[in-house]
């Protein structure tokens, strides 16, 4: 996703989700990302933005989890991203 609008981020919160994922460097488009920003940040949404090889992780059943490092009076900080997989059948 090259970033989201606030009409996705508004469906996205009335199905519960409250983490975003996204391999861009920025949630919003370049020319205007305050609107979707306030949109999700405004009902506790998190956005985990510049995620790579997010794709491998199952579309269902995985679980993730964003471990940022904390950076005093910072709105924002880089960390590691790690997805547990289900397990496969075999």
């Amino acid at each position: 996703m090259a970033g989201a609008t606030e009409p996705t981020v508004e469906l996205l919160l009335t199905r519960g989700v409250h983490c975003l994922g996204i391999d861009a460097p920025s949630i919003g488009p370049a020319h205007d990302p305050v609107g979707v920003h306030v949109r999700g940040l405004g009902q506790g949404m998190v956005y985990v933005e510049c995620l790579s090889r997010a794709r491998r992780a199952a579309p269902r059943g995985a679980w993730f989890c964003f471990l940022p490092i904390k950076v005093e009076g910072s709105t924002g900080a880089p960390g590691r991203a790690i997805a547990l997989l289900p397990a496969t059948e075999s």
